[in-house]
């Protein structure tokens, strides 16, 4: 029954942990945390980087390879993956998604800009041409703030820069990790190469991934290769 009940217990080791935990709930920075996940956001960001598709950059080497200096003459939302009014429907769309996930507070991309654009356009939507424009003639410090933060300078690549509630109760950041990464894959059509996760919650829990595998596992081996020598020394 012993040997039975250690056993589950191993498999049911986890390394998961908040950093919130460290902390006594009347302490100063444990309050503060809890107020910076319920009001300001989130506590831990994370990054999602989706580039375009592989099939993408060979059409534009055989375009550029014919139409020559005429290639991307049309401007950004011409030559560019994303910068188009109908990618950036499927960028709202992965927006949405990301926001509506219990772990995850406030999430900033593409979407965030195109909402503000459309209200200072009588919420209406901007068409390709009226993007390529306003990409070329707003300014480079509202252009810094706007749209280097979540478009590439060739609008190949899109970036959701979010913040995920550390103080959740219920958060696994591994199990997390890898439902975004396949929903996104499953759900948007998207190729596992287009999507890239970086960022502190990621670095965070590569380390307690490398933490379980290196220290419990490790254990549960000495642990065996210590029961079979006595077992062999005191048969």
């Amino acid at each position: 029954l012993v040997v039975a009940l250690s056993i589950t217990g191993l498999f049911r080791l986890t390394v998961e942990n908040r950093f919130i935990d460290y902390f006594q709930e009347d302490t100063e920075i444990y309050q503060g945390l809890v107020l910076i996940d319920k009001e300001l956001g989130g506590t831990t960001p994370l990054d999602i980087i989706i580039d375009a598709p592989q099939s993408f950059y060979e059409e534009q080497a055989l375009f550029a390879e014919e139409f020559g200096d005429d290639f991307g003459s049309g401007g950004i939302s011409g030559s560019s993956y994303w910068f188009n009014r109908f990618a950036l429907e499927r960028v709202d769309a992965i927006h949405s998604y990301l926001d509506q996930l219990p772990e995850t507070g406030k999430v900033l991309s593409m979407a965030s800009t195109m909402g503000l654009l459309e209200q200072l356009n009588n919420n209406e939507p901007l068409d390709n041409f009226s993007l390529a424009i306003l990409y070329n003639r707003v300014p480079a410090q509202i252009k810094s703030t706007l749209f280097d933060p979540y478009l590439g300078p060739d609008g190949n690549e899109v970036r959701f820069s979010l913040r995920v509630i550390d103080s959740d109760k219920n958060l696994n950041r591994n199990d997390l990790l890898k439902k975004i990464r396949q929903d996104l894959i499953t759900n948007f059509d998207l190729e596992p190469e287009q999507v890239r996760l970086a960022g502190a919650l990621v670095l965070y829990n590569n380390v307690l991934q490398s933490l379980f595998s290196s220290q419990i596992m490790t254990l549960g081996l000495v642990f065996a290769a210590i029961t079979l020598m006595l077992a062999v020394l005191f048969r």
